[in-house]
């Protein structure tokens, strides 16, 4: 997977307008808070493709769980086949849910860093800074840049927008619902020793 944060220029350019000092420092204190925002959306972008592959994984158990479970009367497979693949989907949502939580937990505290890097841009892009340094715009496209990429990496795989999180967390939710349903059920259809 090829990552788009990588293509943007890293530090203060060579050719970089002479800017009081005052400007220079807080243009480098925007450097270092846009390195801090790309690490965090490559975190944001393994985090949320290991939530779809959790899912995945937890939704396909499910399935083999409860196949178990319904072919378990009829034929040569035991209780303990389909209660591995139920007590799996236990832990699997509830570790997706805590992946869920850091995804989100991670995500708010780059939103600070994303509004940070945002105030500034603004600083350096107000009408009275270009009419001083028309040529300082072009270096401020790397930071632009990193914060858009971070709000594509903020947004988990197959389920774009705000809503996201609350989505995979339904699903971990009902497979959670589901395991603990059929399990009660095998224990309730398992015969009295």
């Amino acid at each position: 997977m090829s990552d788009d944060l990588e293509d943007a220029p890293r530090g203060l350019p060579s050719g970089y307008p002479e800017l009081p000092e005052p400007w220079r420092r807080r243009l480098q204190r925007v450097e270092a808070l846009s390195e801090q925002l790309v690490s965090r959306s490559r975190a944001l972008r393994m985090i949320g493709f290991g939530a779809l592959v959790l899912t995945l994984i937890n939704v396909v158990f499910l399935v083999v769980g409860a196949t178990e479970l319904a072919y378990s009367s009829s034929s040569s497979y035991s209780e303990p086949d389909a209660s591995f693949y139920l007590y799996l989907n236990v832990f699997l949502s509830v570790f997706t849910l805590f992946v869920l939580g850091v995804a989100e937990t991670l995500r708010k505290a780059s939103d600070s860093l994303f509004q940070e890097i945002s105030d500034e841009l603004q600083f350096f892009t107000g009408r009275s800074m270009l009419t001083i340094h028309e040529d300082l715009d072009p270096f401020l496209a790397p930071f632009r840049y990193r914060n858009r990429a971070f709000s594509n990496a903020a947004e988990l795989p197959l389920v774009p927008g705000r809503y996201g999180v609350s989505v995979y967390s339904l699903v971990s939710l009902v497979i959670l619902g589901l395991s603990i349903l059929v399990f009660i059920t095998l224990q309730n259809a398992a015969p009295a020793i």
